[in-house]
């Protein structure tokens, strides 16, 4: 993230080695966040299946946390949530993943349907 932060500000003029240095550090953002995303699935899942008890306070900052949008959804005037411009042409939601490509979408799908905890009383 802190290579990614170099694009910030407009007018910064963009070399060569820069480009490459950018996409490399943007290809490791994607990969470690997509294993983030992965390890918490497995993790949610294991605590189920082991019958793991949480106290409410837990489970209510579990919950949420399930409320929160796992990136950014708002988007006027061709400007996203964070506030930077949008630069070029969209590309496909899933382009750049990789081997990581089903982590988000199955995230999703677990916080639409997600394994019951327990909690105690």
């Amino acid at each position: 993230m802190a290579r990614l932060s170099t694009m910030v500000w407009p007018g910064r003029s963009l070399d060569l080695a820069s480009e490459a240095q950018l996409r490399e550090a943007l290809s490791q953002a994607r990969w470690l966040n997509r294993g983030i995303v992965r390890a918490s699935s497995n993790i949610w899942t294991v605590a189920v299946e082991q019958k793991m008890v949480f106290s409410r306070d837990d489970a209510r900052l579990i919950f949420e946390a399930q409320q929160k949008p796992l990136f950014p959804v708002t988007r006027s005037h061709s400007r996203v949530s964070s506030g930077c411009p949008t630069i070029g042409k969209p590309m496909a939601a899933s382009y750049g993943q990789a081997g990581w490509g089903f982590a988000l979408p199955d995230a999703q799908e677990m916080l639409k349907h997600p394994p019951q905890l327990r909690v105690s009383d």
